[in-house]
């Protein structure tokens, strides 16, 4: 997979982390970041004072790849996330194009979700239902072109019959992440997606897997619309205010209450 994709938008939605499965994860590349270059400095001395302090005990091997992870791709976050993204993409997933997108939201809402698990799970499932329509819409233009294709080649040879529903599925893989490259608080979820969906014509056949058409710069924008009206959905359902977490303000909203009742002298 390519390096992360400059977002698609500077408003709170998903952002589509550019480039197709190749097999390989590549790190973010470029110069060393300064915390990166403070742990690799003082990592050494700190594996041995914890070993004197402790009787000769190690550190957990988890937290040592952690730190390795910080070494070789400079974000630990990034590192963790590449890790999982190979396994999934390697032994996981069906040998199919594979795309990542990332919701980031404002900082209220960011804290909102760190403090609550339960609005950070809706949160989440409102911008992972917003990408999935986007491949189901796009999934039934293709299908609806390649039938009728076929249609047109059996014109002359039959009577045309109406094609029996369909049923369209996506499959993905969601992991949120808690902390950016400085280690500060940053909840935001990477969604792995098999970039396309699969369709089921009957009871009595086996999904087959049908490519999506490239997104456009307009399909992106509706994705995040589309998540930016169900995360308001969501904010509004908890009794929560979206304009003092972040979001952006719209015709219909209430003015914030700094403002209110405010006219001209």
């Amino acid at each position: 997979m390519a390096p992360c994709a400059q977002p698609a938008s500077s408003l709170i939605g998903p952002f589509l982390w550019n480039g197709r499965s190749t097999g390989h994860l590549q790190g973010h590349g470029g110069g060393r970041s300064p915390l990166q270059n403070f742990v690799r400095a003082h990592l050494p001395g700190f594996l041995a004072e914890f070993e004197d302090e402790h009787g000769g005990r190690c550190l957990p091997q988890y937290v040592i790849q952690e730190f390795e992870a910080l070494l070789e791709c400079g974000d630990p976050a990034f590192g963790q996330m590449a890790q999982t993204a190979a396994h999934l993409v390697d032994r996981v997933f069906p040998d199919v194009d594979v795309r990542q997108w990332v919701l980031t939201v404002p900082k209220p809402l960011r804290l909102a979700m760190a403090m609550n698990a339960e609005l950070c799970r809706e949160v989440t499932r409102a911008h992972l239902r917003a990408v999935s329509a986007s491949y189901k819409r796009r999934g039934q233009v293709t299908l609806d072109r390649q039938q009728q294709q076929g249609q047109g080649d059996l014109e002359a040879a039959a009577p045309s019959v109406p094609e029996p529903p369909v049923r369209l599925d996506i499959g993905a893989v969601n992991s949120t992440q808690r902390f950016e490259s400085s280690l500060g608080l940053n909840v935001h979820p990477h969604t792995l997606y098999l970039d396309g969906v699969y369709v089921t014509r009957s009871a009595f056949e086996s999904p087959v897997f049908l490519r999506a058409d490239p997104s456009t710069s307009a399909e992106v924008e509706r994705v995040h619309t589309g998540a930016i009206a169900r995360i308001r959905r969501v904010l509004k359902r908890d009794s929560l205010d979206p304009i003092a977490l972040g979001l952006p303000l719209r015709k219909d909203d209430a003015p914030p209450l700094g403002v209110r009742g405010r006219g001209r002298r």
